[in-house]
């Protein structure tokens, strides 16, 4: 009967706990806090404008408003999970490659690979202005240029041998533009004024047939060979400039810049030295320009 007793007692207490527990989970549910192990689990429910707000100052840039479900968790995408399998492409019928035609259609028409121009160039590949002379141009080749000017001198030539010879000197120069003469000292020797005059005449009149500007350089003074001879060659000078005036011809005039200039004549006072060939070559070159100038 002891034990009987006991039993029953053990079944009320048990009975009494849990009464009690039932009555604290539904007290617990009737009061407006959570309980200790939802706390911190849920967020508390701010307005978009304040967290929005706080999301900015913290990154720095705009955050949208995000689409959150009922529990206020942010809601997951709708859109299906894409597979990372390859999807197989469309099969697609095989073509045959062409080879590609490099050969040219035949012409029947021959090119032509003559040039138009050779004729041209072969007539400005010699020189342009042809120097002819006694033995006073002989050294002008130093100071000319052998491209555009070719001297040819005849140390014993008088005006009869140059007249002789102009006309073939031209014809082997096609391409000379401008012919400068230059003749008559050995002739004074002679002192036969007449014969002097009359072989310049015919010289002058061959000269004027060519086609190209013809010039004739003066004689130059004599240092210590006489007074007679000096006074012939200033003759001769001033004739030869007064005949070629109403002439095609051209006169260089080179009697005065060297009258009484010693220091320019070799020490034997016929030829002219290195600085007289240079001012001779000068004088002549300027009367040359001098003229190109007043024809253009």
């Amino acid at each position: 009967m002891t034990q009987n007793s006991t039993q029953e007692q053990a079944n009320g207490q048990l009975f009494s706990s849990t009464t009690k527990k039932e009555s604290y989970v539904s007290g617990s549910k009737s009061t407006s806090s959570p309980p200790w192990n939802l706390l911190g689990a849920k967020p508390k429910h701010n307005s978009g404008k304040d967290t929005s707000d706080m999301r900015r100052r913290l990154t720095g840039r705009t955050q949208h408003q995000e689409i959150s479900d009922e529990t206020g968790w942010p809601a997951l995408p709708s859109h299906r999970s894409v597979s990372s399998t390859p999807v197989p492409m469309r099969k697609q019928p095989w073509t045959v490659a062409t080879k590609r035609n490099k050969t040219k259609p035949h012409q029947d028409s021959e090119i032509c690979l003559e040039n138009r121009f050779t004729p041209l160039r072969e007539l400005t590949t010699g020189p342009q202005t042809l120097i002819v002379g006694d033995g006073a141009v002989k050294d002008l080749k130093r100071f000319c240029s052998m491209k555009y000017t070719k001297v040819l001198c005849f140390p014993n030539g008088m005006v009869s041998d140059i007249s002789e010879k102009i006309l073939k000197i031209a014809d082997e120069h096609p391409t000379v533009k401008s012919l400068i003469i230059h003749t008559g000292a050995l002739d004074v020797v002679k002192q036969q004024s007449e014969v002097l005059k009359q072989d310049f005449t015919d010289l002058l009149k061959k000269v004027q047939s060519l086609d190209m500007d013809v010039y004739l350089s003066g004689p130059l003074p004599m240092v210590r060979r006489g007074d007679e001879r000096f006074s012939r060659l200033m003759m001769l000078s001033r004739w030869l400039k007064a005949t070629c005036a109403p002439l095609p011809v051209n006169y260089i005039d080179n009697f005065h810049i060297f009258w009484e200039r010693r220091h320019l004549f070799k020490p034997d006072g016929f030829y002219l030295n290195k600085s007289g060939v240079r001012l001779l070559g000068s004088n002549i070159f300027y009367f040359y320009l001098q003229t190109i100038w007043q024809m253009s």
